[in-house]
């Protein structure tokens, strides 16, 4: 009888704990008591949106050290009007180069008709195309030293340096006008780059403003124009590509396609280095300082000739056009969604897996229709 009384005793207090541990709830199930606990899950977050921009994302491929392979198209540049080249009642003159700087344009004009053909700089304001002056002519405009096969040129400080085709290159005052004649081989174009004086010749020289001296870029060729940064790089427009020259000498191919025939170049240099401007045919063509294309749009002439960019960012492109009458200076209003330096990578770019690239410069400053990684945190955490 005490063995059945202790076996009725045990199933009792057995019965009594198995309801006391369902009414915790049931939080503890363990079947077997050296079995471990189940650990909660661990779920990353959902990375399809968060793609790591310089390995993942397909759209943002990164095979020139951390170079954006696409840009979104830009916005193009707003045209604000056009001024008139010939503005004098005794000559007929036809736009063949330009350059601006400090508010003023600076245009190399021809007149070509008839017997006596010459050539001249023509100044004018840059805001309205007035304060119109003949910087190339003598005696109230009737002589004019330069002949009409007067190219390109360039404004070195206080210098105007002209080139000449047929051999020769002119230096004017940039206030005073008069005009001195150098016989150092004429050329096509000049550029101003990083305090040093460019000309292109077929082959792309660098000189200074008073271009007595000239010394060849070895591997630096142009077919068209020519423009320079204040970083002292010098870019040559070259049929269907764009080349780059950098102050020690180096050259690359900077923009090697969305062109057909590039007839002159030029840049934005409010960040020392920025946004190359093309004169594509009659188009204009914006890239990045990269080489990608950012945004194309008309340039309003019907014979280009030249472009060119002032320090605020303006653009600025002269028509020859078809006689004196039609040959104008169109201008455009600086890029609007090129706010900051354009550089090659992203800045301060983290996914918090001890993974940093702030040491690239950074696309973010630029607004427009562009989602920037600038400051691109994913924040992977578990």
């Amino acid at each position: 009888m005490k063995t059945n009384f202790f076996k009725i005793g045990l199933s009792a207090v057995l019965l009594v704990s198995s309801v006391s541990l369902t009414g915790c709830g049931g939080r503890i199930q363990v079947s077997n008591p050296t079995q471990a606990l189940p650990q909660p899950q661990q779920t990353m977050p959902d990375n399809s949106f968060y793609n790591e921009p310089s390995y993942n994302d397909p759209s943002y491929s990164n095979p020139n050290n951390g170079a954006y392979n696409t840009i979104p198209q830009g916005q193009p540049n707003a045209s604000v009007g056009s001024f008139a080249v010939d503005q004098d009642m005794a000559n007929q003159w036809q736009a063949k180069g330009i350059a601006v700087s400090s508010g003023i344009i600076y245009v190399t004009a021809a007149d070509n008709r008839g017997l006596f053909k010459k050539g001249t700089v023509i100044k004018m304001s840059a805001t309205d195309g007035k304060k119109w002056e003949n910087l190339g002519g003598k005696w109230l405009g009737m002589r004019h030293p330069m002949d009409g096969t007067v190219s390109g040129l360039a404004v070195a400080g206080g210098a105007i340096v002209a080139t000449d085709t047929q051999g020769k290159i002119y230096t004017l005052d940039a206030t005073k006008g008069g005009v001195k004649v150098v016989s150092s081989g004429g050329g096509t174009d000049a550029a101003y780059a990083g305090g040093a004086v460019f000309i292109a010749n077929g082959s792309v020289e660098r000189s200074d403003a008073s271009a007595s001296s000239r010394s060849p870029i070895p591997g630096l060729m142009t077919s068209g124009g020519i423009g320079g940064d204040n970083m002292g790089n010098v870019y040559a427009a070259n049929g269907t590509i764009v080349k780059k020259a950098d102050s020690s000498g180096m050259v690359s191919d900077l923009i090697t396609s969305d062109l057909q025939q590039a007839v002159d170049v030029a840049v934005d240099s409010r960040q020392g280095f920025g946004d190359v401007y093309v004169l594509d045919g009659t188009m204009i063509k914006r890239f990045t300082a990269n080489g990608q294309f950012v945004v194309s749009f008309a340039s309003g002439a019907a014979k280009p000739v030249g472009i060119s960019v002032d320090e605020t960012g303006a653009v600025y492109v002269a028509d020859g056009g078809a006689t004196h009458k039609d040959s104008k200076v169109f201008k455009f209003s600086p890029a609007t969604d090129m706010n900051g330096s354009i550089g090659n990578g992203y800045n301060n770019y983290s996914n918090n897996n001890n993974q940093q690239f702030g040491s690239y410069s950074s696309y973010g400053s630029r607004s427009g229709n562009y989602n920037s990684y600038n400051s691109y945190n994913n924040n992977r955490g578990y």
